[in-house]
């Protein structure tokens, strides 16, 4: 499948994305995906303490199993604050 697009700007991120889409996280930006999810559901634009992003839905496998992105149990904003980076897989 490869990787069609990737950064570790969250709001750039979010902005490309689509419901049914595979995204990646690489946690420590080493060129290993550490973590998987599944966009179910795009939401509208926000401005948060995060940043300006488009909030989305990712289904994973993990406590979090189907949150917002803005929901305190989701962390995928924070991925590339970190250090680390985002991926989407190509479509």
């Amino acid at each position: 499948m490869g990787i069609g697009y990737k950064t570790t700007d969250h709001e750039s991120f979010s902005s490309n994305l689509q419901k049914g889409d595979f995204i990646a996280a690489d946690f420590n930006n080493d060129g290993k995906w550490d973590h998987m999810g599944f966009v179910t559901e795009i939401g509208g634009g926000l401005c948060t303490p995060n940043g300006n992003y488009t909030n989305y839905r990712v289904a994973q496998h993990t406590t979090n199993y189907h949150e917002w992105v803005t929901s305190d149990k989701n962390g995928w904003e924070t991925v590339g604050k970190d250090g680390g980076k985002y991926a989407r897989v190509r479509r």
